[in-house]
């Protein structure tokens, strides 16, 4: 059975990442396996994603009928976030640990 990968790399760095040559370790060996179905790959770490802002919040709990094309595009980021989270039936993280803690990029996330 194919299953759908998801790889979320949280390290700020663009080489030199430990956590980011684990991640593509490990999806070597994936695509070596039977289970090598959709992969799809998000790079929090160069490519953060927006905080949570009041224009963000506002959009959210507006009902999805009644958003403005403005609140789309704010939404846009999570929404797709959200769609390859739930189309994901495997799912990497490869963060560093910044200060005992998870990067911010991984949080917003």
């Amino acid at each position: 059975m194919k299953k759908n990968l998801l790889v979320i790399n949280g390290s700020a760095r663009s080489s030199r990442s430990l956590s980011k040559m684990l991640s593509q370790r490990f999806l070597e060996t994936w695509r070596s396996t039977e289970l090598y179905g959709e992969i799809q790959q998000r790079d929090v770490g160069t490519n953060p994603p927006p905080f949570v802002s009041e224009a963000w919040i506002a959009a959210a709990f507006t009902p999805e009928a009644e958003r403005s094309e403005q609140d789309r595009q704010i939404l846009e980021c999570s929404d797709q976030a959200i769609s390859e989270l739930s189309n994901a039936d495997v799912i990497v993280i490869a963060t560093p640990m910044y200060n005992y803690g998870l990067p911010a990029a991984v949080k917003a996330w």
